[in-house]
Order: C-alpha cells, then structure tokens, then sequence
C-alpha cells in the first residue's frame, strides 16, 4: 500500500489459508501432494481437502505455472503476485532500504461475546489473556518511534479489552493509522464512544456484520439480542461523522439473505460492503467443520449482487 501510495482500505488482504497453499506451490509438488499437505495442516477431510485445492489452483492460475511433473524451481513469485504492474515498486520495500515494518498487529484478546460457528478461533484460547493496557501503549510509543505507519487491533472482539479506546487514541495522537473490525456490540451501547472516536481523530470503522435480520444474525453469532446493539453503532459512527465500512461472512446459512442485507446497510449510509465466504480456519478450529458455500451457490450470490450493482 505504502509502495503504491494507496489507502489500506483499497488493498485487498490475501487470506492467510491461502498464502499458506502458494507457499506450497514453490517446491515441486504435485497438487495431490499439496492437497495432501494442506489437508493436513487445516484438519480437514481428503476429499474437501482436495476439493479446496482445485479451487485454489483455479483461483490463482494467472500467478502459477503448471507442468504435468515436479520441477525444482520456484512456481509461484510474491514479487509478481504483489507488484506485477510496476515491478521497480519492490525497490521501496526491499529488505535494508525500509528499515522498519509498514505496520504491526497486536491481538488485544481471544475473547469474543460471539460464537460464530465459521469462527478460525481458536476455542481453546478465547481466555487467554494476551496484554496488559500498559504493555500496548508502550509497544505503541515504541512503534510510533520507529516510524511505523499502520496499527491494527485483532481479536477476538477487540473493543471488549479493558483500555481499546485509549490504545486508538494514543495511535492516532502518535500519527500512526489505527486498523481494527468490530462486531459493533459495545460501540453500539453509547453513542459517546462514537464521538470520542471522531475526536481522537478515526475517520473509518470496519463493522462485522453478516446479515440483517434480528433472528438470523442471533443464529449466525450464536447469541441473543445483539443485532440493534450493531445497527446503533453504524447509526452512532455515521452521526459522528465516521465512515463505515461493513465486513461479511458469506454461508450457507446467510447466502440466502444477502439482498435483504445490503439494502438496510445502504440505507444506514455505509461507505462499503465486503462479502467473502470461509473456506478454512486455523488449525483445530471448529470453522474446519462448518459447511461451507458451494461454487454454485456462490455463483448465484455474484448474480444477485450484480443485479444490486445495475439497480
């Protein structure tokens, strides 16, 4: 982003399953080899295994080469992959000519007042406690000196950490651009966090929300009556003056709703809507069993959002 002089929010982020696949697509291995890997590494069944790999393979051809037997030489370039339209925009970011990281993420804690069953967290670690307020400003302060531009917040449910509006305040009083998403449960219980937010200086919000209708989303988060706590936050953020961006989880659950989702969401004044669909979560995790979106279904959602577009 930095390379290219965009906003982070025009870059769009590779999921992490899947950088994990290209990794594996460098050593000469063969795609029942990879599935067989990836498989493994995910805890997931052969068959979706290999049913998730040549969708990735299909996903991604434009950046690999295919040969019919392992060869060993590099089958997939992050160079190509990250700056193929301008190839000398790797010189800004080459190791010893930017000295320091662009960004660093501080997972504030595993808790989460939602139980999303896609969820790549990680079950067993919702109560760990990750840091103290403390220990974060001073890994801010030490940040900020290093000339870091980027701050992100992750969770878990990140406004649930004791201290999360000051860590937001003292990244944007030290000039660095605070990055974070929220399921909007506690921005939404006083519209004054919403205002203080706007003047320590937030200009955008990314919330998670996967559908809008009351009963669906308790459903979808495994909980109870949240859903007008998440409506009241993008009402409290637009009234500050905040742009809001939404952030959804396309299932099987939800594929069915997303018309009736996106227009509430316009109509609140959201400035975007990103949709994308779980294929895997983090090793052990219950997302690993969840179904997921057939390519048919998914098919059929891209119609129904184009339909949206024309309209």
């Amino acid at each position: 982003a930095l390379a290219h002089g965009h906003h982070p929010s025009q870059i769009q982020m590779l999921d992490p399953s899947h950088a994990f696949f290209l990794s594996l697509c460098d050593k000469g291995l063969l795609p029942p080899q990879i599935a067989f890997i990836y498989g493994q590494a995910f805890g997931l069944k052969d068959v979706d295994a290999h049913s998730q790999i040549d969708q990735l393979l299909s996903k991604y051809r434009h950046f690999l080469n295919f040969d019919t037997t392992p060869v060993p030489r590099e089958r997939f370039s992050p160079q190509e992959f990250l700056y193929r339209a301008d190839p000398s925009a790797l010189d800004l970011a080459t190791f010893g000519k930017w000295p320091v990281p662009a960004g660093i993420s501080i997972t504030l804690t595993f808790s989460c007042n939602f139980r999303c069953s896609y969820c790549y967290q990680d079950n067993r670690q919702r109560s760990d406690r990750r840091w103290s307020l403390s220990k974060c400003l001073e890994l801010l302060d030490e940040a900020a000196d290093w000339g870091v531009v980027f701050a992100g917040f992750t969770g878990g449910e990140p406004t649930i950490f004791n201290g999360w509006l000051e860590l937001l305040e003292r990244t944007l009083t030290r000039g660095m651009i605070p990055v974070s998403t929220s399921n909007g449960t506690v921005i939404g219980t006083d519209p004054d966090i919403a205002l203080r937010l706007k003047d320590a200086g937030m200009e955008e919000v990314t919330i998670s929300l996967d559908v809008c209708s009351p009963e669906l989303h308790d459903q979808v988060t495994r909980t109870s009556g949240h859903f007008p706590k998440v409506v009241d936050a993008i009402r409290f953020l637009r009234a500050a003056g905040i742009r809001v961006l939404i952030k959804s989880v396309l299932t099987p659950m939800t594929q069915h709703a997303v018309q009736e989702t996106i227009d509430p969401l316009v109509d609140l004044g959201v400035g975007g809507i990103g949709i994308s669909y779980m294929e895997s979560g983090a090793i052990n995790s219950a997302a690993n069993c969840a179904p997921n979106v057939t390519p048919e279904e998914l098919s059929r959602v891209r119609d129904r959002i184009e339909q949206k577009r024309e309209q």
